[in-house]
Protein backbone atom coordinates (compact mmCIF):
# COMPACT_ATOMS: atom_id res chain seq x y z
CA UNK A 1 0.00 0.00 0.00
CA UNK A 2 1.33 4.05 -0.94
CA UNK A 3 -0.15 6.09 1.34
CA UNK A 4 0.26 10.05 1.19
CA UNK A 5 -0.99 13.69 2.08
CA UNK A 6 -2.09 15.51 -0.94
CA UNK A 7 -3.58 18.66 -1.41
CA UNK A 8 -6.49 19.27 -4.04
CA UNK A 9 -8.31 22.12 -4.54
CA UNK A 10 -6.85 24.15 -1.78
CA UNK A 11 -7.85 21.43 1.05
CA UNK A 12 -6.12 18.67 2.55
CA UNK A 13 -6.80 14.83 2.18
CA UNK A 14 -4.40 11.96 3.29
CA UNK A 15 -5.04 9.24 0.46
CA UNK A 16 -4.07 5.29 0.24
CA UNK A 17 -3.79 2.92 -2.75
CA UNK A 18 -2.90 -0.40 -3.46
CA UNK A 19 0.52 -0.82 -5.53
CA UNK A 20 1.61 -4.42 -7.22
CA UNK A 21 -0.78 -6.60 -6.67
CA UNK A 22 -0.13 -10.10 -8.12
CA UNK A 23 -0.70 -13.83 -8.19
CA UNK A 24 1.65 -16.50 -9.55
CA UNK A 25 -0.38 -17.77 -12.18
CA UNK A 26 0.28 -21.06 -10.78
CA UNK A 27 -2.48 -20.13 -7.97
CA UNK A 28 -4.90 -17.95 -10.51
CA UNK A 29 -8.71 -18.34 -9.71
CA UNK A 30 -8.03 -19.32 -5.97
CA UNK A 31 -9.13 -16.27 -4.65
CA UNK A 32 -6.12 -15.21 -3.13
CA UNK A 33 -5.95 -12.17 -5.04
CA UNK A 34 -9.65 -10.97 -4.42
CA UNK A 35 -8.99 -12.08 -0.36
CA UNK A 36 -5.68 -10.16 -0.64
CA UNK A 37 -7.24 -6.99 -2.14
CA UNK A 38 -10.49 -6.93 0.62
CA UNK A 39 -8.20 -7.21 3.12
CA UNK A 40 -6.19 -4.35 1.92
CA UNK A 41 -9.06 -2.76 1.60
CA UNK A 42 -10.21 -3.40 4.90
CA UNK A 43 -7.26 -1.95 6.07
CA UNK A 44 -7.42 1.15 4.51
CA UNK A 45 -10.96 2.37 5.64
CA UNK A 46 -10.34 1.06 9.35
CA UNK A 47 -6.94 2.05 9.95
CA UNK A 48 -5.69 6.06 10.00
CA UNK A 49 -7.51 8.60 8.73
CA UNK A 50 -7.51 8.12 5.00
CA UNK A 51 -10.12 10.29 3.44
CA UNK A 52 -9.28 9.50 -0.46
CA UNK A 53 -8.36 5.58 -2.04
CA UNK A 54 -7.12 6.01 -5.20
CA UNK A 55 -4.72 3.93 -7.54
CA UNK A 56 -4.75 3.07 -11.15
CA UNK A 57 -5.17 -0.32 -13.30
CA UNK A 58 -5.08 -1.43 -16.38
CA UNK A 59 -8.37 -0.90 -17.74
CA UNK A 60 -8.95 -4.94 -18.50
CA UNK A 61 -8.42 -5.58 -14.17
CA UNK A 62 -10.94 -2.74 -12.65
CA UNK A 63 -14.02 -5.58 -12.85
CA UNK A 64 -11.47 -7.00 -10.15
CA UNK A 65 -10.93 -4.48 -8.27
CA UNK A 66 -14.79 -3.93 -8.12
CA UNK A 67 -15.32 -7.26 -7.02
CA UNK A 68 -12.60 -7.51 -4.77
CA UNK A 69 -12.73 -4.07 -2.91
CA UNK A 70 -15.75 -1.58 -4.08
CA UNK A 71 -13.28 -0.26 -5.88
CA UNK A 72 -15.07 2.23 -8.99
CA UNK A 73 -13.57 3.33 -12.18
CA UNK A 74 -13.28 7.41 -12.08
CA UNK A 75 -12.98 7.88 -15.96
CA UNK A 76 -13.37 11.69 -15.52
CA UNK A 77 -10.32 11.62 -13.09
CA UNK A 78 -6.92 11.87 -14.55
CA UNK A 79 -3.53 11.35 -12.02
CA UNK A 80 -0.59 13.57 -13.15
CA UNK A 81 2.32 12.61 -10.74
CA UNK A 82 3.53 16.40 -10.74
CA UNK A 83 3.17 19.45 -12.98
CA UNK A 84 7.08 18.84 -13.86
CA UNK A 85 7.49 18.08 -17.67
CA UNK A 86 8.37 14.36 -18.26
CA UNK A 87 6.05 13.55 -15.11
CA UNK A 88 3.77 10.31 -14.76
CA UNK A 89 -0.05 10.38 -15.53
CA UNK A 90 -3.22 8.16 -15.58
CA UNK A 91 -3.12 9.02 -19.33
CA UNK A 92 0.36 8.59 -20.68
CA UNK A 93 0.26 5.35 -18.85
CA UNK A 94 -3.15 4.14 -20.50
CA UNK A 95 -4.82 3.20 -17.19
CA UNK A 96 -7.97 3.76 -15.11
CA UNK A 97 -8.27 5.82 -12.18
CA UNK A 98 -10.24 3.71 -9.31
CA UNK A 99 -11.53 5.72 -6.19
CA UNK A 100 -13.09 5.05 -2.90
CA UNK A 101 -14.25 7.80 -1.17
CA UNK A 102 -14.18 6.81 2.72
CA UNK A 103 -14.29 10.11 4.86
CA UNK A 104 -16.98 12.22 5.49
CA UNK A 105 -14.79 15.25 4.32
CA UNK A 106 -13.64 13.13 1.05
CA UNK A 107 -17.42 12.14 0.51
CA UNK A 108 -18.68 15.92 0.92
CA UNK A 109 -15.99 17.02 -1.85
CA UNK A 110 -17.27 14.20 -4.03
CA UNK A 111 -18.11 16.24 -6.92
CA UNK A 112 -15.02 18.31 -6.75
CA UNK A 113 -12.91 14.42 -6.45
CA UNK A 114 -14.76 13.01 -9.26
CA UNK A 115 -14.42 15.66 -12.21
CA UNK A 116 -10.64 16.71 -11.87
CA UNK A 117 -6.93 16.23 -12.61
CA UNK A 118 -5.40 15.38 -9.04
CA UNK A 119 -1.90 15.87 -8.55
CA UNK A 120 0.27 13.70 -6.69
CA UNK A 121 3.10 16.11 -6.07
CA UNK A 122 5.75 12.94 -6.60
CA UNK A 123 9.08 12.70 -8.14
CA UNK A 124 9.55 12.78 -11.95
CA UNK A 125 9.19 9.23 -12.93
CA UNK A 126 7.41 8.16 -9.60
CA UNK A 127 3.28 6.90 -10.34
CA UNK A 128 0.20 5.16 -8.10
Amino acid sequence: MVHKTIKHGGQLFYIAGLSCVATDPEYHGQGFGLRTVAAATRWIEEHGNTGIGIFTCKPSLAYFYERAGAWQVAPEVKLIGSCDEGALSSDSLQVVVLIRLFSTKARNYDPMLRHTTIDLDLPVGEFL
